[in-house]
């Protein structure tokens, strides 16, 4: 059981580190400097290095993976509000009409919330398990 959380937690944070730092153009894979380093690159290297630590030295990294998670669900609960006030906001606003020559990016967005109410699984299920997991370590 604390093997499936942390294997969970592990490809949640491999996602973060992806999704939020690489970037795919035509012809390569780029590095993107973000400017909130915390979020961006040390929150999911947090979850992903103690995960994968607690799982192969079986050491007491459970509970620091699982806080790293914690920290990284209430930022993804944020831009979940923060996604649904937009949409509330702006539905009726008509979308300006486009430039010539310029780039038009969409942000998807479910995926980060697909994730979030994996976490949010996850953590449910640890807070109903707490006496067992405590048991095993």
């Amino acid at each position: 059981m604390k093997n499936i959380i942390l294997i969970f937690i592990a490809l949640i944070a491999l996602y973060a580190l992806i999704r939020n730092n690489v970037g795919i153009l035509p012809d390569q894979i780029i590095w993107i400097s973000n400017s909130d380093p915390f979020y961006k690159v040390f929150i999911p290297l947090l979850m992903l290095v103690s995960s994968i630590v607690s799982f192969a030295k079986k050491n007491n990294y459970f509970f620091l993976a699982f806080g790293a998670m914690l920290i990284d669900a209430i930022n993804r609960l944020a831009l979940g509000v923060n996604h649904i006030y937009n949409y509330q906001v702006h539905k009726d606003i008509p979308q300006p009409p486009p430039v010539p020559g310029s780039v038009i990016v969409v942000t998807n967005l479910w995926p980060s919330h697909i994730v979030f109410f994996i976490e949010v699984a996850l953590m449910i299920f640890v807070l109903i398990n707490l006496k067992a997991l405590k048991r095993i370590e």
